[in-house]
This record gives structure tokens, sequence and C-alpha cells, in this order.
């Protein structure tokens, strides 16, 4: 119940709450709200079916209708659904309880109820006799939701274990169990098209990655305080992409990490305490890089600064006037100088190249050599975080930061560079990397392990091999004009950014509540009916966001178009 939606309802439907026209032979009114409470939302029809069965208004055969009604205005879920017969039966048996409890101690309440446990009793049998399966059959047809074949993942035993504010992706929580390429499937093998999980860079159990990670955990798996030379091989394979001057590595075990790290690093090498993000920027959950984050629920601090987004409309292929550059400059100083009130000066601007967190933007590389050009006057260094954008999502490039225009002081890798595997890197210049190593004598225990280090090749060789870079490149420029298309028909439907396999489409509405309602009905939709698996993303939350498995191809692209097109459509949001 815990994992269904909840918002106040009325939870008091029956006839005696109603207000009838007569004479257009119509409900006309609501009443008698003293009941209501914050609940799941399958109460309200639940409550209505129960007590309309022990008040001998309609019959078990006639409960389809009930549902019917209720969700031509509020549709339901496939898990609302499923839970239904328990609802309505178990309220049957608390009125026959009560009704027994105040048989013995309280005989004017007892005759209250004595019709209502009357007509429980006996709709109960009827209920029972013919079953579950039946009748929720019958409700899911009612209600155009599909039947769950399985029982839903035991949501009581995982709160109890995790703690019942563990994140949970969709309304109709997925169970799991297998992936492969870009397809995820659950316990009754059912397919997901998974555009979401950038986890599994080349794809779900590439077996390239798999193969090399069951050798290597079956000979050595310890850490870098002892010499081995297959995370030398592959910090040569990574910094042979790089800038000549991002030539060594740190190891650690996620872009949080890393993140960390080159925090630690950049405030080593200029002696300052101040950083700079983009506004709504997301860089991972240590306590120190959780500041970076703002939608974190961390407070302020007094240390961060942020700068705004690129303008929306605004995409690489653009120029932009001396005004526009203006402004972006005027930004970068405004920064410097907040922080320079508050007693810092800036140590390091840390950006996603994507600038996924700020809305999925793809300005021209113009606009943030601008800003970065007064940052580093003020003596800070630049951080490229490429945990989103690395590793040739962007199709263009095999670094974000290059799309960008820009040469980043440091760099900052993590989840996709293992394909799933714990894995993150600190890339920077040899003599920046001694000198705090020698100042700090920083050591991770995981770090570079020899099993991180063959799944961090095996991840290169199959992006070469595959041509996955390419592929990024044309699948994600052929998703993108596809999804243009269908924005022109929708009117919900506004700009789509980013590029290649890092795409956001924007949901459209009166006012941002309605904006985010709407993408979050889209998102759900397509999980629990087209089995497609997307997010949301940006400051209002009303961006879906399609970051797939770079083996993503068009024939996956024409299943996800089609599927947001008709998720669209059935949340009632109509072509203009």
């Amino acid at each position: 119940m815990r994992g269904l939606r909840a918002q106040a309802i009325h939870g008091d439907c029956h006839a005696h709450n109603l207000l009838v026209d007569s004479a257009a032979g119509a409900v006309c009114g609501v009443l008698d709200f003293g009941d209501m409470i914050h609940a799941p939302l399958i109460l309200e029809p639940a409550v209505a079916m129960s007590e309309l069965l022990t008040e001998g208004l309609t019959t078990p055969d006639e409960l389809a209708a009930i549902l019917e009604g209720y969700t031509l205005v509020q549709p339901v879920e496939p898990a609302e659904v499923a839970v239904l017969f328990d609802l309505v039966t178990a309220r049957h048996a608390v009125t026959i309880l009560l009704h027994a409890w105040r048989s013995q101690h309280d005989r004017g309440g007892a005759r209250v109820l004595e019709h209502a446990a009357g007509y429980a009793a006996r709709s109960l049998d009827l209920l029972l006799g013919m079953g579950r399966a039946q009748l929720t059959q019958e409700w899911h047809d009612a209600a155009g939701t599909s039947a769950l074949d399985d029982a839903p993942v035991d949501l009581g035993r995982r709160h109890r274990l995790m703690g019942a504010g563990v994140e949970l992706f969709y309304e109709q929580p997925l169970h799991l169990v297998r992936g492969e390429g870009v397809w995820l499937f659950d316990p009754q093998g059912r397919k997901y098209l998974d555009v979401y999980n950038n986890v599994p860079h080349v794809g779900h159990s590439h077996p390239t990655v798999v193969r090399a990670i069951q050798r290597q955990t079956a000979i050595l798996a310890t850490h870098t305080r002892y010499l081995h030379e297959t995370i030398l091989d592959y910090a040569e394979e990574l910094t042979a992409r790089c800038p000549t001057h991002l030539d060594a590595c740190i190891f650690v075990n996620s872009g949080s990490e890393a993140n960390d790290v080159a925090w630690r690093m950049a405030q080593f090498a200029t002696g300052h305490q101040g950083a700079m993000i983009m506004a709504h920027a997301y860089h991972g959950i240590t306590d120190a890089v959780a500041a970076f984050t703002p939608g974190a629920g961390q407070p302020q601090d007094p240390r961060v600064v942020t700068l705004a987004p690129p303008p929306a409309a605004l995409t690489a292929s653009d120029s932009m006037d001396a005004a526009d550059l203006a402004a972006v400059a005027d930004d970068a100083e405004i920064a410097v100088r907040t922080l320079a009130a508050r007693g810092f000066a800036p140590a390091a601007f840390f950006i996603d190249s994507a600038l996924t967190s700020s809305g999925i933007y793809d300005p021209p590389p113009i606009w943030l050599a601008t800003a970065v050009a007064r940052l580093r006057a003020a003596g800070s260094l630049i951080v490229g975080d490429e945990v989103q954008y690395g590793l040739g999502r962007s199709g263009s490039h095999f670094w974000g930061y290059e799309r960008r225009g820009l040469s980043p002081d440091i760099m900052t890798l993590g989840k996709p560079i293992g394909n799933g595997y714990p894995m993150g890197v600190v890339i920077a210049n040899r003599r920046l990397i001694e000198a705090f190593q020698t100042r700090f004598g920083f050591f991770s225990t995981f770090g570079g392990n020899p099993v991180a280090a063959v799944a961090g090749l095996a991840v290169l060789h199959v992006l070469d091999r595959e041509q996955l870079v390419a592929n990024a490149r044309t699948t994600g420029d052929y998703l993108r004009q596809r999804l243009r298309a269908i924005a022109a028909q929708h009117e919900c439907l506004g700009q789509v950014r980013g590029a290649g396999l890092l795409v956001g489409l924007e949901v459209l509405g009166p006012d941002v509540h309605t904006a985010k309602v709407r993408t979050t009905q889209i998102v759900n939709r397509l999980a629990s009916r087209d089995r497609v698996l997307i997010g949301s993303e940006g400051p209002m939350a009303n961006i879906l966001k399609l970051r797939p498995p770079m083996p993503f191809r068009r024939e996956h692209a024409d299943v996800l178009v089609e599927a947001i097109s008709a998720a669209v459509s059935a949340v009632g949001l109509r072509p203009g």
C-alpha cells in the first residue's frame, strides 16, 4: 500500500453522502467531508464499491461499472487495481467485525449496522465465490489497465530493511532480474526498453565486459599498493584519449568520490575555498560535493555560487552576438564578486558538460569559453565532470568537454566507465597529482583494483570495436528528428534538446505544476503500459530525459518515439 499513489481523499463515498438531482436522475454533489484523509488514491473507489454492496444498492457483477465511471475522471494504475479485491473484502470484514463487537458492547450501535452487516456477509460470500482472479480481471478491463502476472516486490520488507525513504523509480515499481543490451527483463521474461540507464554504457551484461571481470576475479582482486600491469594499461589507454596535460590518474570507486577528490585537489592547488557550479547541477553524494548539488536538500554553502544556464533555444551550431556574450561574462563576474563578498576566492568551476540537471542544453563553445575566461582570470581551476557525457555519448567527440571547446584542468569519470562495475577516475596533470599525493598521501583501497582495470579496458575496446560513438551520432540525429516531428503534432510537447544519446524533450503546460504532472504521467505510463523506461530532468522536472545505453539503434528509437506519442495522447493531451 505504501508504494501506491496517495493524496487527500474523501474516504467515505456511499449513498447517504450523495446529493441526487431527482429531476435529472444524476448525482449532483457529495457531502460529509469529515472522514477526509491522506491515503492511497485507490481507496476512494474501493470504499464506494464496498459501501454500495453493504447498502444493498449493487451486486458484485456491477462493481466494474463503478470503477469504469471513476476512471473516466481519474485514471488508475495496474498495481492499484491489483489490490482492489483485498480492499473491498477487508472493508466488508471490518463491517462484520464492528457489528459483532457492538452486539456485545453497544446494542444501539449494533442496530445501526444490522442491515449493513447482513448485506456485507452475503456479498462477501459472493465475492469470495467469484474469486479474486475473475473480479480483478473484470476490473482491469473496466479501468483499461493490464493485469499484473506477478506479485509485486514486497515493499514492506524493503522498507523494513532499507528504510521507507529509499528511492524507487515509477509509481508502479519495477522488479527487474536481467539485462541484455538495451533491454531489461522482469521475472516473467517481459522486456523493457531501457532509455534511461547510462551505467551499462556499452549495454547491459555485455559479454566482453562480463568475461573480462569473471576471468580477473578468478585470478586476483587486490589494490594498487601492489604492482599490477593491468591498471597501468588502462591508465595509458585512458590518458591517450585526453589532452597531453591530462596525463595521470587517481582511481576511486564512483563519480561522487572522483568529484570529492577533484575538489580537494583544486583547493590544494589554488589555496582558495570557493566553488562555482551551474544552477541546478548534480555532482555527487559525498558531504563535500553534496554542496555542489543544490537539489540534494543540503543547506546552502556560502562557498558555492551558481551560474545561469544558457538560453534554452541556443544550439551548438548557433552564433552569439556581443550583447549575449556580455551577459554571460557579467554572470561569471557576479559569481566571482559574490564569492569575494563572502570572503572566498574561486578554487574550481565544476561543469557537467551535458548540462543535464540544468535542463539538457547544448550551447556553442563560445558560451562556455566566455564564462571560463573570467573564472580562470579569478584563479579558478576548471573541473570537467564527464560522468554523464563522457566516453562518446555526445556522438561528436569522445569527451563532452571537447564538444564545449573546453580544456579542463581536472577531469572526473564515474558510473559508465566500468559498465556497472564500481569505478571512478580523476585525471589531471602528473605534477598536480604528485604534489597532492605528497601532501595528503591519498589512497583508495578498491580504487584501481585489477578487476576494475579489466572492466575499464573492456569498455574502451567495445566502444572502438562496435563503433558506438559513431552510432551515438547517427542514432541520436535520427531520434531528435523523429521527436521534432511528434512535437509538432502535440501542443504539449516543446523543444527537443541535447545531442548524441543524451536527449531531452520538453513537456509544456499552462503552468509549472501542470507541466510537471504531465511529465510524470507520461514517464509512468511509458513504464507501466509500453515497457519503455525513461526519466525526467530539469529544474521544473518537465524534461523527458532520454539517455540509453550506447548500442541504442534506430529500431529502438522508433519504439521509443511511437510510445511517447501514444502516451501523450493517452494521458489526455491531444494534438493541437
